[in-house]
C-alpha cells in the first residue's frame, strides 16, 4: 500500500503573473471555476498550486485533472467519477501546497506556523491534548509553538480523512505519542505521519501531517516540487 504526498512550492506563481497563466491550461474547468471565485492573487496561486499538484500525482496513474469528472460525498468530500478508487486530499499555506492520493481514505494538512495560541488550544483541543502541551512547554516555546501545530494539522488531517467536517469537533478526540508516533487514543484505525518543515533560509516553518484509514503505516512517497 503506497502514498504519494507532494508538497509544493509556489513562490514564483506568486511573484510572477505569466508562471500562474502557463499553469491555467493544465486545470480543469472545475478547477479554474473555483479559481475565478477566489479575490486575492495569493488565494488563486495556492489554489491553482494544489491543483498543479494534483495533475501530477494522477499522472503515475495515467490521468490527468483537466480530464477528471469530480463527485461529492454527503459532505462535500470530492472524488473522481472515473477512477472512484483513488482517493485525494489537499492543502496549503503561506507558499506551500500539498496534495496526497492514495488507494485508501486519506487527509492532509499543511500550515505556517506562527505563534501557538494557547486560548485556542484550551478552547478547540481536549484536555489530553493540552497535557501534552504542557509537556512540551517545559522545554520551551519553540517545542510548544511545534506541538501545537503537529496536534492542528494531525486532527485536520484525520478530520479530512473521515470527511466528518465540522461534525466532528476537534475536542472529540485525543492524541498521543508513544513509540515515537502519534496516534489516536483507543483508534488504531488510522495511521499518521506528522513533520515539521524548515525553509532554507531558516525563516520560516511549515507543519503538516497525513492520515490515512489503515492500521498500518502505508510505504510513503514525498515528492518535493517547486512550481
Amino acid at each position: 500500500m503506497v502514498l504519494d504526498i507532494y508538497i509544493g512550492d509556489v513562490s514564483e506563481l506568486l511573484n510572477d503573473e505569466k508562471v500562474y497563466e502557463s499553469y491555467l491550461s493544465e486545470l480543469s474547468e472545475e478547477r479554474k471555476n473555483k479559481l475565478k471565485k477566489i479575490k486575492s492573487h495569493s488565494g488563486r496561486c495556492r489554489s491553482a498550486g494544489v491543483g498543479v499538484l494534483l495533475d501530477e500525482a494522477l499522472k503515475k496513474y495515467g490521468f490527468r485533472e483537466k480530464d477528471m469528472t469530480y463527485g461529492y460525498g454527503e459532505v462535500g468530500k470530492p472524488y473522481f467519477k472515473e477512477a472512484p478508487e483513488l482517493y485525494f486530499n489537499l492543502s496549503h499555506s503561506g507558499c506551500k501546497v500539498m496534495c496526497v492520493l492514495g488507494s485508501i481514505p486519506v487527509g492532509c494538512d499543511i500550515e505556517y506556523i506562527k505563534k501557538a495560541n494557547a486560548g485556542i488550544a484550551k478552547r478547540f483541543f481536549s484536555a489530553k491534548d493540552n497535557e501534552l502541551l504542557e509537556e512540551a512547554s517545559e522545554y520551551g516555546e519553540q517545542k510548544y509553538r511545534e506541538c501545537f501545530y503537529r496536534l492542528w494539522t494531525l486532527k485536520e488531517s484525520y478530520i479530512k480523512c473521515t470527511g466528518q467536517g465540522l461534525k466532528c469537533p476537534m475536542d472529540s478526540f485525543s492524541f498521543v505519542y508513544e513509540d515515537e508516533r502519534y496516534h489516536i487514543a483507543g483508534n488504531e484505525d488510522f495511521s499518521f505521519l506528522s513533520d515539521i518543515e524548515i525553509l532554507e533560509d531558516g525563516r520560516e516553518e511549515y507543519a503538516y501531517a497525513v492520515c490515512a484509514k489503515k492500521k498500518e503505516s502505508p510505504d510513503i512517497n514525498i515528492h518535493r516540487i517547486m512550481l
